[in-house]
Order: C-alpha cells, then sequence, then structure tokens
C-alpha cells in the first residue's frame, strides 16, 4: 500500500481553540481511575527498585542496549522514579549528575547524550525535548513532595527555557521542536509525536500559567488527530509539518509506527485522553494482530510488519493503554521488569508502573 497522501492541519480557529481546550481544561486537576492491572505490591515502588537495582549507577542512568551511554530521556525518567516514590537520596544522586554533566551553559536545558568511553563525553550539546520535559516534571514533582523551593525555581528554569526555544509558531499551530539544532529547513519543521508527554505538558502548565503550554497541548493533539497513515491511521515515530500545513512521515526515518510512537498512547492515557482517536487507532491495529503476535513495528507505508513480536516493554504499554480504556475488564498483566531485556524496554515498564500507581494524581 502506498504511503497516504500528506494531509493538512487545518489553520488554528477561534472555535476549534474553545472547544478542544474546554476538553483539556476539564483533564486539569481531574485524577484518573486507576486501571485494573494485575499486581501483588505497590507497582510502583517494585518497579522503581527494579529499574534501580539494574540501571542507575551513582547519579547515572545507563543505558545497557546502547554501549552504556546515558541519556537527558533517561535521568528524566530515573527522576520522575525517583520523585514519585519518595526516593530522596537517589533523586539527588540523579539530580547531581544530571545538572553537573549534562547541563548547557548558555540555558537551563540538558545535553542529550553522554558517552562514557569517548574522549568528550558530551560532545553534542544539542539538548532533546522529551528529557527535558520528562526533567522539569520530575522537579515539579520533587518541589511538591518535599516542599523544596530550590527545585521548584529550577523546574520553573527549564520550562521557561523550552517554551522560549523549542515551541515554533507556525501559521497553523504552535509545536514542539524535538531539539534546539537540525530540526527545521526553512518553515519545515521535523516533529516527533512521542515527546508530547501530555502529563507533563498539564503539569507546566499549571505550575508556570504561561499560556504557550496550553496551546502546544491543543496544537499538538491536533497534529496527532492528522497524522494517521496507512491501513490503520497510525503515527509514526517522525514526522514532517511544512510551511502549508501538509504533515506527512519524515523521510529521514522508517515510515513506521515503532519504538518512538509506541510512547504516543502512553503519555495520551497517562495525560487523560485515553479515548482520544489517536489512541482508537493505535488500539485497534493491536487488537488485529492478536496478543501472542502483535509486531514490534508496521510500516505505514508498505504494510510491512516486524519479523519479531514487540518487546516486554512495549507489551507494557500495550496492557496500560488495554486497562486504562476498559477499566472494569479482566485484569491485564504487565510484564515484570526482569522480562525487559535492556535500558529501553526497561524504562517503558517503569513508566507504565508510575502511571499506574499514580494516574493524574500526583502528576497535576
Amino acid at each position: 500500500m502506498p504511503i497516504k497522501p500528506s494531509v493538512h492541519v487545518a489553520p488554528r480557529l477561534p472555535g476549534r481553540r474553545a472547544a478542544l481546550g474546554g476538553v483539556l481544561a476539564s483533564l486539569v486537576g481531574a485524577a484518573l481511575p486507576m486501571p485494573a492491572v494485575a499486581r501483588t505490591m505497590p507497582a510502583d515502588f517494585a518497579a522503581w527498585n527494579a529499574f534501580k537495582d539494574r540501571f542507575v549507577s551513582g547519579g547515572r542512568i545507563v543505558d545497557t542496549g546502547n554501549a552504556g551511554v546515558s541519556h537527558s530521556e533517561g535521568q528524566g525518567i530515573g527522576l520522575l522514579g525517583a520523585a514519585l516514590t519518595g526516593d530522596s537520596a537517589c533523586f539527588e544522586r540523579i539530580y547531581g549528575w544530571t545538572r553537573d554533566t549534562l547541563a548547557r551553559p548558555f540555558d537551563r536545558l540538558h545535553a542529550w547524550r553522554y558517552q562514557p568511553n569517548a574522549a568528550t563525553p558530551v560532545g553534542d550539546l544539542n539538548n532533546a525535548t522529551d528529557g527535558d520535559l520528562l526533567i522539569a516534571l520530575a522537579l515539579f514533582t520533587a518541589a511538591s513532595r518535599w516542599d523544596d523551593a530550590a527545585y521548584r525555581r529550577a523546574a520553573m528554569d527549564v520550562s521557561r527555557d523550552i517554551a522560549q526555544g523549542l515551541v515554533r509558531e507556525t501559521r497553523v499551530g504552535s509545536f514542539l521542536l524535538p531539539g534546539m539544532s537540525g530540526f527545521t529547513d526553512g518553515d519545515t519543521l521535523t516533529i516527533n509525536p512521542s515527546y508530547y508527554i501530555f502529563p507533563a505538558l498539564k503539569r507546566i502548565a499549571l505550575e508556570t500559567r504561561d499560556p504557550i503550554w496550553g496551546r502546544v497541548q491543543e496544537d499538538g493533539l491536533a497534529l496527532l488527530h492528522t497524522a494517521g497513515f496507512g491501513r490503520w491511521k497510525l503515527p509514526t515515530d517522525w514526522l514532517t509539518l511544512n510551511a502549508a500545513g501538509q504533515i506527512s512521515p519524515a523521510r529521514k526515518w522508517p515510515a513506521r509506527f515503532s519504538f518512538d510512537a509506541v510512547r504516543v498512547p502512553l503519555y495520551c492515557c497517562w495525560g487523560g485522553l485515553a479515548h482520544d482517536p489517536v489512541v482508537d487507532a493505535v488500539q485497534a491495529f493491536w487488537s488485529s494482530q492478536g496478543q501472542s503476535s502483535v509486531p514490534a513495528w508496521t510500516d505505514v507505508g508498505t504494510g510491512e510488519m516486524a519479523p519479531y513480536r514487540q518487546t516486554a516493554g512495549m507489551a507494557a504499554i500495550r496492557a496500560y493503554v488495554t486497562a486504562s480504556r476498559r477499566p472494569n475488564d479482566r485484569a491485564a498483566a504487565i510484564p515484570a521488569m526482569s522480562a525487559a531485556t535492556d535500558y529501553y524496554s526497561a524504562a517503558l515498564i517503569l513508566l507504565v508502573q508510575l502511571a499506574i500507581g499514580t494516574g493524574s494524581a500526583q502528576i497535576a
């Protein structure tokens, strides 16, 4: 099947903003019901302890599947796990390493990667927006849990610099760039839909009271609604948005619903959007494949499926999404942390367990 022709994001209209704004406003501060997911103890604590034992070295989160590097994303996930479980000692270790090692000299954002065996371990000062959003969310969470004004100031600083440097205003809306450098070509933007971490965007909007964050949520959701491709109308890992408002799979990457885009339904459900159309599409695709044979990716242009099944982390997202949408169904099993063969799969399991353990009550 050929790739679906590029589609248009409609220009921002007052009526659309009012309607979607009302939906988003209704979610702010609302606690989500706990999905019916099987577990024997508070899932967030058990998952965090297992993750910490395997991947936290001092204050560094080690990506065991990628030559032992560390990422700002991983640091943010570690900080969030420590904050939500009340692990203040580990939070301070992770934050100290993140601040001392990844802080950029010209703003309050963070370099995206640390390579321990390189001559210059932080050789690229570009940031990763998902990492900075997770760090901001974790700092706001820590500030509330431990009544720490310094954490809150740091969270406000990170949030401000994301808003000032990474939100691009266009004729069709306000969109998040994945990083400061390398994602614009004239008026054409490259966007990663999985960087729309709705629980983080909600919390930042509440804390900062900056209206830009409402626009980012609304326009990001509108983008997701138009970014469905192929038979199943799935988002791809990377998108291109041109000056005319046309959106299409980005040509530099395979046109796949894969390891990045699988986080889209996770963040939608965690952010109170479990029944959004983009989650409907993903759930329909998963359901069509059978519980034991869901492929790790599918190409939206050719229809090709991965020759291997979802990882344990992806399966955890699928179980969480299913439970979030049908909370009265029989409990679904979340893969244990021991089922993850590398850091990324374990990180997805941790995020799922944190989402289950908190709903949106401790996020918003």
